[in-house]
């Protein structure tokens, strides 16, 4: 997740992030002969201000790097995403805080 932050706060260049996650794949896959699933993450709280608010290209990104590593792909984010369609998450979140709340029907 801290790799979408701004550049210059830990953040990664989506490019650079993909190719990082690649090669931690191969090098898993090669070393262990383990089969690998990646995971996209949920966004962070909107009010993060080291956010850079791209990381739904983050998601693509990871969808991506499994695809040509040729490893299982848990689209996380896209189901955090679903039941936020349309609604503001401002009110639920606290402003302090990075991640979200969590509950059985808000992952559903």
């Amino acid at each position: 997740m801290n790799d979408q932050n701004l550049v210059g706060v830990g953040g990664v260049p989506i490019p650079d992030f993909k190719a990082n996650l690649e090669k931690i794949v191969t090098t898993i896959k090669q070393k262990t002969g383990a089969g690998v699933i990646v995971l996209s993450t949920f966004p962070p709280n909107p009010q993060w201000h080291y956010s850079s608010h791209q990381m739904e290209k983050y998601a693509e990104a990871t969808r991506q790097a499994a695809a040509d590593t040729h490893s299982a792909y848990a689209d996380v984010f896209s189901v955090f995403e679903k039941p936020w369609r349309g609604k503001t998450r401002k009110a639920s979140w606290a402003t302090t805080s990075t991640t979200p709340p969590i509950s059985a029907t808000g992952c559903i």
